[in-house]
């Protein structure tokens, strides 16, 4: 049997810490999952590795000094962005959005 580890799930002001088998989802993650958004907090080495589904994998490239590099692999239908691109990204549609709304109102 794999041996348990710890891994502390966060939500919205609460904190809860776990143990599951590795490779296991215990139902009390399922359950806290189903209540609002949560963040898994891991701790990696360099040249380590988190799946992200069967799909995307994220490997810790570098570590130096307060930064952290990262590889992402994963389908190039699924688009990979930094937040502050991804939040650009999101204000340039909703600004071209609202445009062609303007658009179909004044015609």
């Amino acid at each position: 049997m794999p041996e348990p580890r710890s891994a502390r799930f966060r939500s919205a002001g609460q904190s809860r810490t776990m143990i599951a088998e590795v490779g296991t989802l215990p139902t009390e993650y399922l359950n806290f999952r189903k209540e609002s958004k949560a963040m898994l907090v891991l701790s990696r080495k360099k040249g380590e590795r988190i799946q992200i589904g069967d799909t995307i994998s994220v490997t810790v490239l570098d570590v130096r000094g307060g930064k952290v590099r990262l590889g992402i692999e994963g389908p190039a239908s699924v688009p990979i962005h930094r937040e502050e691109v991804h939040r650009r990204i999101c204000q340039e549609a909703k600004r071209k959005s609202n445009l062609a709304a303007r658009k179909r109102r004044v015609a």
